[in-house]
């Protein structure tokens, strides 16, 4: 099948269309018992969704998978704002407090599955929806790799979702591994604090479950087509400023969302910024957010410790100095001079001479090159003194970041500029 789709990941249609090609270790005809027929996405609510005593049947994944493709295309009939390149844009069916089962694949099914329950749990409903029948799914091709697991395509067998599952390994109780073990100690972490936000430019986190056959921690995400900027830079260069513009006022929109929650994401960079084809961004990777507990998730608290990508890091972070969220403001700014010039921050230094600059509170050189507006929104970033660099609110009240009614990002996109 040759590539019809801009960027790294495919759209959920293809993917629906192509199933051999993305699933291609499972029996795609293989019965799948209990399975309920999927609602439309215009019907699709928490309350159409399977729940206990609906009849169910059996159904193959492929079947499945046609009824979830039908659907879609229903979606972008109903809607012409999305039917470019497939573009449906609805939320996922979440997963919390429900019991989920992945259907394996024969090379995979050393021992019988058994459901395991989610173990982070706030609600009242939770007792309740362990009687209820569980979540099937089926792991796809890998799409994402990083220090902190994979990340694969998966299939919501019962809701006919396309979604994202990010593993990790749990340690084993032999192997002493102290940062394994802090890394599943912060996974858990982050589930628990990430479980409840929504907004258009955070990548959703769907539920998560526990592997014990295979040792393994499942986290389910929205699945985000496209790829993400720093794909996108490698590929074309620096960006034109109205895109850098269209980008940096989405991600300063979620950051917005997320500091007022308390939340410090501590490693904005291009890439760990998804984008789809239809120009709309995503924050991505929580790995190292931390939710700050005092009053204001700008006030400086001495409890945070060194972490985030040496380059894209703000000076007090690097002096271990208390710190607050705007650490983040610092790491947009990074972004936003990585999205015109398409290189790193700090480029002509190794990370050693950057920390020795970090700590002697420099900032990275900005190119003439770009506009008044551009440098003065960076250099507002860049201001060593935290107490005087600006919210995520404020900078989007700066001019870098007022809406261009004329922007049209599928020209970029049909042009090959992003």
């Amino acid at each position: 099948m040759s590539v019809d789709y801009w960027g790294d990941r495919p759209p959920t249609e293809i993917v629906l269309q192509n199933m051999e090609k993305y699933f291609d270790d499972h029996d795609l005809d293989k019965e799948v018992a209990g399975l309920p027929s999927i609602p439309s996405s215009a019907t699709r609510t928490p309350q159409t969704m399977p729940r206990k005593g609906l009849r169910r049947h059996v159904k193959s994944i492929r079947v499945a998978a046609r009824e979830a493709s039908k659907n879609q295309l229903l979606s972008v009939n109903s809607d012409h704002q999305y039917t470019h390149r497939l573009m449906v844009r609805r939320k996922s069916t979440k997963m919390w407090d429900q019991t989920v089962v992945e259907v394996k694949p024969e090379q995979r099914q050393r021992t019988p599955a058994s459901p395991l329950h989610l173990t982070i749990s706030t609600s009242a409903d939770a007792t309740a929806s362990a009687e209820e029948p569980p979540v099937q799914w089926i792991r796809g091709k890998l799409i994402g790799k990083g220090s902190f697991g994979r990340v694969y395509l998966a299939f919501n067998v019962v809701s006919g979702d396309m979604i994202a599952v990010k593993q990790v390994d749990i340690p084993n109780s032999r192997c002493r591994d102290d940062r394994q073990h802090d890394m599943v100690d912060a996974l858990y972490r982050e589930i628990a604090m990430l479980r409840d936000l929504d907004h258009e430019n955070i990548v959703q986190y769907l539920g998560y479950g526990v592997d014990e056959q295979e040792h393994i921690i499942n986290i389910f995400l929205e699945y985000v087509s496209g790829g993400n900027v720093a794909n996108r830079l490698a590929l074309h260069g620096g960006f034109d400023e109205p895109v850098v513009r269209h980008f940096t006022r989405q991600i300063c929109q979620g950051l917005a969302y997320l500091h007022h929650r308390h939340i410090l994401h501590r490693d904005i960079k291009a890439a760990n910024i998804l984008v789809e084809a239809d120009g709309v961004c995503k924050i991505s990777d929580f790995g190292l957010s931390k939710k700050n507990d005092y009053d204001e998730a700008y006030d400086q608290n001495s409890r945070m410790s060194l972490r985030g990508s040496i380059y894209w890091m703000a000076p007090e972070v690097v002096k271990n100095e208390p710190y607050s969220a705007k650490v983040d403001i610092w790491s947009l700014g990074c972004t936003v001079l990585e999205m015109f010039t398409g290189q790193r921050p700090w480029i002509s230094f190794s990370q050693i001479a950057a920390l020795y600059n970090l700590g002697h509170s420099n900032a990275p050189d900005i190119p003439d090159t770009i506009s008044d507006f551009g440098r003065d929104f960076i250099t507002k970033c860049f201001n060593t003194d935290p107490n005087l660099r600006p919210t995520a609110m404020e900078l989007l009240s700066h001019p870098f970041c007022a809406e261009d009614p004329g922007f049209n990002f599928e020209e970029y996109v049909v042009n090959d500029k992003v």
